[in-house]
């Protein structure tokens, strides 16, 4: 069976809908309940190839939006037990949110950045990033009442 014809067969039984054409194919779970169910029925070492896969395969198609895509990536990454990875693309996540004024969700990936990168080895890109994190939650945050807190990660 191709693809196509194993995403006609989900579709005609009701499972997915096609949610767009343009300007790529996109189908969606018709419920929660039956993409939650669909997932669960995988193992976790599925899980995590699956979403190194997503995450390797939205890289290939679309190398010129990465920065775009981070936060998706970050998730991606994250879920495969890439820590470092992830940590990369929250940063570019909370960066691009920065630029478009979106400063809470900043402020998020670069906490979940922070926190991926805990502990982690002091090589040269790990200090960049963890730099990059603090500082970036450090212009996002600085008017929210935990200010202390992010402004306390450059010192760390």
């Amino acid at each position: 069976m191709t693809a196509k014809s194993e995403l006609s067969s989900l579709e005609a039984s009701g499972l997915i809908r096609l949610a767009a054409l343009e300007p790529d194919i996109e189908y969606l779970f018709r419920h929660a309940l039956v993409q939650d169910a669909a997932y669960s029925s995988l193992t976790k070492q599925d899980r995590r190839e699956l979403h190194a896969r997503a995450a390797q395969v939205l890289l290939s198609l679309y190398p010129q939006r990465e920065r775009e895509l981070g936060a998706v990536l970050g998730m991606h990454l994250e879920q495969a037990g890439d820590t470092a990875g992830a940590a990369r693309h929250f940063v570019d996540a909370g960066e691009h949110a920065l630029e478009r004024f979106a400063n809470q969700e900043s402020v998020a990936f670069f906490d979940r950045a922070h926190r991926h990168l805990t502990g982690e080895a002091k090589d040269v890109e790990t200090v960049e990033l963890r730099l990059r994190a603090a500082i970036g939650a450090a212009k996002a945050g600085w008017t929210f009442p935990e200010a202390d807190t992010l402004l306390g990660r450059l010192r760390d």
